[in-house]
């Protein structure tokens, strides 16, 4: 889905630029683009009214984005919806975000209280060579809400597509993303390593040096690999949690604190918050945690911004399509209450017949929570306890047959409830947690051979699950 950066795209972000644009469209310029890219800025907060458009001799080609919607509070594996974050034990956090290598240049040393308007930022980098993001979080991240609107954005903008890979686990800290940062963000060999931590840390009363000296080893390590990193402040807090929202203060001070030491680019994420709630703007959902759909896009917009792309605009709907080689036809049953789980040869024994339910992905019924909704068109299974009939469990058994011309290596993306999956009689996937790799697709990319002929695919699953079939691990 993702294709790499290509050759030749570059940010109109000189007056050049504007001139060219000027000349291409016919758009007579009323004022710089600096002053538009600034405009836009505040407008997106809600501070001032934009200025109206130039004026257009001929018309501008427009940009089709289709129809999207926010993000709900998202239940994560083994977590009530208004108990994400505090359902963490912080000895054992659930596996953390990639981290921080800095080698962008530039830093962002500035207070948090400055109000001041950011500095346009440096010149977007996003070339040939820095076009695998890996995006390193907690469930802020994993909704896959900002990630996916920065490269929307950047598309939308006429800018190549940067492979995205979501690194959010819910319910994670610093500490938990320090100690995961080998396996789900270095292991992608990344060019560029966001990492968004703090809002678990701080409602579990973690103290500044320590968050801080997590953050800190995620940066040396990337460093230490000349891996680019971008470290974003944390978001707010609402009046549930006043306290803990005062406390942030010593997070974005450790966040300054180690972009200085290391180089890294900063994303004011806290400050561009602060200032829409004070512009009376509704930017959390109703758990005062998790950032509704306005925030994600004040957190894209904070991205865009210290990446250099301040004269992109972040869209206001969400375009979203079919991940790639998601499996499609599937034959589901329901488990009975303390069934056994396959082995090697109980697996040999699993054949559909009349009594399965046949299961087409994508799902054609509309979900009512809007993250879910996104899920539900990017190919996950979100219904089996409502489309699959009978008592028992809410455990259920997947029947699937690839149909191959020749042999290929491949992997397996897993993702949401997935317990295992079996290849031709062979168990390739066993979910154990700890560590949970997050619900977004692709928490989990395993390496696999399909013969020549008939695959058969067996899965054991909790009712939503994610299953794709690719050729590249960075999608």
């Amino acid at each position: 889905m993702h294709e790499g950066i290509q050759q030749g795209a570059l940010p109109i972000s000189t007056s050049a630029g504007l001139r060219r644009l000027s000349e291409e469209h016919g758009v007579h310029a009323r004022c710089t683009l600096k002053e538009l890219a600034q405009e836009r800025r505040l407008g997106e907060r809600g501070l001032v009214k934009r200025r109206s458009r130039p004026e257009r001799h001929t018309p501008l080609p427009e940009k089709t984005i289709l129809s999207g919607t926010g993000v709900e509070t998202r239940v994560r594996h083994g977590m009530k919806p208004d108990n994400r974050c505090a359902a963490v034990n912080m000895k054992k956090a659930a596996p953390a975000l990639v981290a921080a290598a800095c080698a962008l240049i530039g830093t962002h040393a500035m207070s948090d209280a400055d109000k001041s308007p950011p500095p346009a930022g440096p010149k977007p980098f996003l070339s040939p060579s820095h076009r695998r993001i890996v995006f390193v979080g907690d469930s802020i991240t994993d909704g896959n809400t900002y990630p996916q609107l920065i490269r929307q954005a950047l598309v939308a903008a006429g800018y190549a597509a940067p492979i995205c890979i979501n690194a959010g686990v819910g319910g994670d800290t610093a500490e938990g993303m320090s100690a995961r940062l080998e396996t789900t963000a270095i292991a992608y060999q990344p060019t560029l390593v966001s990492i968004s931590a703090g809002i678990n840390d701080i409602l579990h009363g973690v103290p500044a040096t320590n968050y801080e000296a997590h953050i800190r080893m995620m940066a040396d390590r990337l460093k230490a690999l000349n891996i680019p990193v971008l470290l974003l402040t944390p978001s707010i807090l609402g009046p549930q949690h006043a306290q803990a929202d005062t406390n942030l203060a010593q997070y974005v001070e450790a966040i300054h604190r180690v972009a200085g030491t290391y180089g890294c680019q900063v994303a004011q994420v806290n400050r561009l918050m602060k200032e829409a709630r004070a512009a009376g703007r509704q930017i959390l959902e109703n758990d005062s945690v998790h950032p509704n759909f306005e925030g994600q896009r004040l957190i894209a917009r904070a991205v865009l911004d210290a990446l250099g792309y301040v004269d992109v605009p972040v869209p206001e709907k969400i375009s979203v399509e079919m991940y790639p080689g998601v499996i499609t036809n599937w034959m589901f049953r329901r488990l009975p209450e303390k069934t056994v789980p396959l082995d090697p040869e109980s697996v040999k024994a699993v054949r559909p017949d009349e009594s399965w339910t046949a299961y087409v992905l994508p799902e054609t019924d509309p979900q009512e929570i809007p993250w879910l909704e996104i899920e539900r068109q990017t190919g996950f299974a979100l219904s089996l306890d409502k489309k699959v009939p009978g008592p028992g469990s809410k455990n259920f058994q997947g029947y699937a047959i690839l149909k191959e011309k020749a042999p290929r290596k491949v992997f397996f993306n897993t993702g949401a409830e997935l317990q295992t999956v079996w290849l031709n009689g062979e168990r390739i996937f066993k979910f154990s947690a700890p560590p949970w790799p997050g619900f977004h697709a692709g928490g989990n990319r395993v390496p696999a051979e399909l013969i020549k002929g008939d695959n058969v695919v067996i899965i054991e699953t909790g009712p939503t699950f994610f299953l794709s079939v690719t050729e590249n691990h960075d999608w």
